[in-house]
């Protein structure tokens, strides 16, 4: 991911370059968190610096305990479980056992936890053939 300071006439925006449905446009993250689009032959762009966005963590290995009771838990993406890249301010369904962790991490002392994502959609996409 590029960090850019784009130019057009007398104005100068500055913020994250994200992509774009359309390669004749530059798609700008404010750092205020609003998007803005220029038409690439309108402007200058200088890259300020790049970085590598950050790479999930590996699978956590939850360990089982005899003395508690097996619980399955199913994901199946919605808004609830949703997460949001606050970089580029996309939305995408996320759900696995660091996660859940993270967010409830006392669940794990009441039960061996199992969780397992059949479907990873947003509630817009989310209709009846998708459980059948």
């Amino acid at each position: 991911m590029k960090r850019v300071k784009v130019r057009k006439g007398n104005n100068v925006y500055e913020g994250i370059e994200i992509p774009s449905v359309d390669e004749k446009y530059l798609v700008l993250k404010l750092d205020n968190g609003y998007n803005i689009a220029f038409r690439r032959n309108e402007i200058n762009v200088d890259i300020i610096g790049e970085f590598e966005k950050k790479s999930k963590k590996t699978e956590k290995k939850i360990r089982y305990r005899k003395e508690l009771r097996d619980v399955s838990i199913i994901g199946t993406g919605g808004t609830i479980a949703s997460k949001i890249d606050y970089t580029t301010g996309a939305v995408y369904p996320a759900f696995s056992p660091e996660e859940l962790e993270k967010m409830v991490p006392e669940i794990f002392e009441l039960a061996n936890i199992y969780p397992r994502e059949v479907l990873q959609i947003l509630s817009e996409n989310m209709n009846i053939e998708r459980w059948k």
